[in-house]
């Protein structure tokens, strides 16, 4: 990357010239989700996405000359204050190999003592070694809650959901989370979307969280804890940068980051808060303050891929190369 420093630089010229032509109108036309390609030229979502992705390149292209994140990873274990870490990866992994989505007349309909988030059925006294079928169960509403700048993801999240209600299980997406929206204001979105479905149906919530919508769905359940506790009946969290994210923390510590932002706010409507909220000094003290409430189901896993055409490899290279 460094030898291609004169192609980045290239690229952020035409980004940056992009930004500065692009009407607010065509921008809001052309982002909304599902939105045809007729704006102006350098708003498709090429152009879109090649902006901050140049813009990691070029921090890439420096990640030996600051490594502002390297004392604060691994803090949460660390942290005296906050209850022990507890590995859970073999049950994890139990549980995942009989995880299955069935028909809706083969899925458990009713809750009964001793079953866990999925509707497993445990004999007593036993943890890591579940007997009996591991059932999704369709007596909760599953909310997905999507992560940062979701929006200029083709399909974000679309299979998934699809997946779920094919099978028989009621599920939705939360729109209403804002991709490049502050904690805050995410988890009231968030709050409303939970209330909403289970005024419709009566249902409990289960949230399924990718990315920064763990941040956000956990912020709603600490923020709301009194009108939440007794709907949601649990959280999945999939990759979620719960203690912070190191590449949140440098790119508010490098100068390239107030070209970003200038990207976030004209083509996504977006705000700096949303990256500023995954720092880990911002993490730590929004724990400090509200902790996720010990009475919520709680599944935590990350994912990877080893894709060498997936827009996320650069992401991956850049933590790589830098810690």
């Amino acid at each position: 990357l460094r030898r291609e420093q004169s192609l980045l630089d290239r690229v952020l010229e035409e980004a940056s010239r992009a930004i500065a032509e692009a009407e607010s109108s065509a921008m809001a036309k052309t982002f909304s989700r599902g939105g045809g390609g007729d704006g102006p030229p350098g708003t498709g979502l090429i152009d879109k996405v090649k902006v901050p992705f140049a813009l990691l390149s070029v921090l890439l292209s420096r990640a030996e000359s600051r490594k502002l994140a390297e004392e604060y990873i691994g803090w949460l274990k660390r942290d005296p204050s906050l209850p022990p870490v507890e590995d859970k990866t073999n049950r994890f992994h139990t549980l995942l190999s009989r995880m299955q989505l069935l028909p809706q007349e083969h899925v458990r309909t009713t809750e009964k003592e001793g079953d866990d988030i999925a509707g497993m059925k445990r004999k007593e006294g036993e943890e890591d070694d579940p007997s009996g079928y591991s059932l999704l169960r369709n007596d909760v509403y599953y909310v997905f809650v999507p992560g940062f700048l979701w929006q200029i993801y083709p399909a974000y999240f679309d299979s998934t959901v699809n997946a779920f209600r094919k099978a028989g299980l009621q599920a939705k997406l939360c729109s209403q989370v804002g991709g490049a929206s502050g904690v805050y204001e995410n988890a009231a979105a968030i709050r409303r979307e939970i209330i909403d479905a289970y005024s419709a149906t009566q249902k409990k919530v289960v949230l399924v969280t990718h990315s920064k919508g763990g941040i956000d769905s956990a912020a709603a359940l600490s923020l709301y804890q009194d009108e939440l506790q007794d709907i949601v009946r649990g959280i999945v969290f999939c990759q979620c940068p719960f203690g912070g994210a190191p590449l949140a923390t440098d790119l508010t510590g490098d100068p390239v980051h107030y070209t970003l932002a200038h990207w976030m706010r004209k083509y996504v409507r977006g705000s700096w808060q949303s990256v500023l909220d995954m720092m880990y000094q911002s993490r730590r003290d929004f724990l400090s303050k509200h902790p996720l409430p010990p009475n919520i189901a709680t599944v935590s896993f990350h994912s990877s891929t080893n894709s060498p055409t997936s827009i996320q490899q650069i992401l991956t290279r850049y933590v790589k190369k830098r810690y």
